[in-house]
């Protein structure tokens, strides 16, 4: 379960707790910034893997667009492309 203390915007997390992230059970996660409104929550997994969901705020709800694992901290350009698609009502 993920420590909650009301809504709060991503850039509100990022301003209050740089560096850390959000607790997610008995780890942290990080949250940045990918621009265009997007924002990656990322979390390391056993085996040096990398489990990542972007999503968006719309209406103050946070919207999921696209969940990947991945081996390094760089966001893949098709995960990318995929989530802004699917922002813009693109589907996947």
């Amino acid at each position: 379960m993920a420590e909650v203390a009301g809504p709060r915007r991503p850039e509100d997390h990022r301003r209050g707790h740089q560096g850390r992230g959000v607790r997610l059970a008995d780890r942290y996660a990080l949250v940045r910034s990918l621009g265009n409104g997007l924002w990656e929550v990322r979390s390391s997994l056993t085996g040096g893997k990398i489990a990542g969901v972007i999503f968006t705020e719309e209406h103050g709800a946070m919207v999921l667009l696209h969940g990947f694992i991945k081996k390094t901290k760089k966001t893949p350009k098709q995960d990318l492309d995929l989530a802004l698609k699917r922002k813009k009502g693109g589907g996947a």
